[in-house]
């Protein structure tokens, strides 16, 4: 792998609870300070200054080397260092990362708004031919509880699930986001959960006619 130097900005503390000396928000590098502090409060509830008097947090001067993968290169190594940087990171700042277009938060809420647009369609009714009464495309519907009665995990949380022809395809989100999805509620989850993987979302998706 090839070594590439970049100088710019980065948030520090080193009053951080996790006990690092000092705490370094790797997601907050940034060419210049305003950029850093922009990086570290998007996506966060709380103001730069909250986090300035509780943790002590600071915009400092650094520089870090970026690993090039040089052709023919294992990438192994270098993911799995990537990871332990995502994971270190603070949870509400963690979807800050970004791919050079899209942080991760901005992913997450354009499948979350993909997800409700789609399901809502899919709800409507629809005049299937004639002499055929309307009704849903597919069976769709929202619950704040599982098909075993269980509140998703524990509570705050909902789940939307819809039955296609091709097979089971579900999501969950916050509370907050319950009204985005005008769909039938039903008391549990009518179905219990077929183990689909993401994978499998996007190929029962794609074999959709």
């Amino acid at each position: 792998m090839k070594p590439e130097i970049e100088k710019g900005w980065v948030i520090v503390s080193l009053d951080h609870p996790s006990g690092a000396n000092p705490f370094t928000v790797s997601c907050s590098f940034a060419r210049t300070r305003k950029l850093s502090i922009a990086l570290f409060t998007e996506g966060s509830t709380k103001p730069w200054n909250y986090w300035k008097k509780k943790y002590n947090f600071k915009v400092v001067r650094a520089t870090r080397t970026v690993q090039i993968a040089s052709e023919g290169t294992s990438q192994s190594v270098y993911l799995e260092e990537v990871q332990k940087r995502i994971d270190s990171t603070p949870p509400d700042v963690r979807g800050n990362y970004s791919d050079g277009y899209h942080t991760f938060n901005e992913l997450y809420e354009f499948r979350k708004m993909y997800n409700a647009a789609l399901f809502n369609e899919w709800a409507m009714d629809y005049a299937m031919g004639s002499g055929v009464m309307p009704g849903p495309k597919y069976d769709i519907h929202k619950s704040w509880r599982h098909h075993d009665g269980e509140l998703c995990f524990g509570g705050g949380w909902f789940i939307v699930v819809a039955m296609l022809p091709t097979g089971q395809i579900s999501n969950h989100y916050k509370a907050e986001d319950w009204d985005l999805f005008k769909i039938p509620e039903k008391e549990k989850a009518l179905y219990p959960f077929d183990g689909h993987t993401s994978q499998d979302v996007i190929q029962r998706l794609k074999d959709l006619e």
